[in-house]
């Protein structure tokens, strides 16, 4: 994709929560260098309504966990089941970061899915500790019922 192009690209969320737009390139020398001087300018469109919008100045990206090199480019709050568009200009030429196989990525931020991990945990608990009251109940039911009351 030459400087100025723009790349549009529709898609559906599936949690509510905080998203991250991310342009992840292979390991490739000097494509990391490239991947990370890389300006951007994106809007986010739900239906023909504008959402939200941004620029990625050119500048920090590093290496995430897969030995990949990922480059943030924006943030949005999203909400599940709807429809969104996502349309990005780069600052820079493309093409030469073909061979380190660019991909743009929609992601749940690391912190709203570790809020959804913990939402997870306390409703587990919730459940369990409802249950463990309702047998103590029925026990107590039950002991009650054997034993008679003096009058």
């Amino acid at each position: 994709m030459a400087a100025g192009q723009s790349l549009k690209q529709s898609f559906r969320l599936n949690y509510d929560g905080l998203y991250l737009i991310e342009l992840t390139v292979d390991p490739s020398g000097s494509g990391d260098k490239e991947a990370a001087e890389t300006g951007a300018e994106w809007v986010l469109r739900g239906g023909t309504r504008e959402i939200a919008r941004g620029v990625a100045p050119e500048g920090v990206g590093g290496p995430d966990e897969s030995k990949s090199f990922t480059r943030v480019i924006g943030q949005f709050l999203g909400q599940a089941r709807k429809e969104y568009s996502l349309e990005i200009k780069f600052s820079r030429d493309m093409r030469s970061l073909q061979g380190a196989k660019p991909r743009l990525k929609v992601m749940v931020s690391g912190l709203a899915k570790e809020n959804l991990d913990a939402a997870s945990v306390l409703l587990f608990s919730i459940v369990f500790i409802c249950e463990l009251f309702g047998l103590i109940l029925v026990g107590v039911g039950i002991s009650g019922k054997h034993k008679s009351l003096p009058v």
